[in-house]
């Protein structure tokens, strides 16, 4: 939150004959989520696999997820908005 209020700070504004805070600049916030899944491994009866030194083996997995947040400034009619 404190990246994207920051980002916000940056951002120009100004009056138009439609809004009186109309954004005059583009803003993409970009969210990246990563997760890593720890499982312990089992044999195909079941048993939980064990290495040298007693402990159970694992896997890893990771999955990760990209979103983009888009405000495109100005889309309104140039008619309309004096701008």
């Amino acid at each position: 939150m404190t990246l994207l209020n920051k980002g916000i700070s940056h951002r120009v504004t100004a009056a138009t004959n439609m809004n009186e805070g109309s954004s005059r600049s583009h803003a993409i916030f970009t969210l990246i989520i990563e997760q890593k899944i720890v499982k312990e491994v089992t044999n195909e009866e079941g048993v939980l696999q064990m290495d040298e030194e007693g402990r159970p083996v694992t896997s890893e997995e990771n999955i990760s997820a990209k979103f983009h947040f888009v405000d495109l400034a100005g889309s309104e009619r140039i008619k309309k908005t004096g701008a």
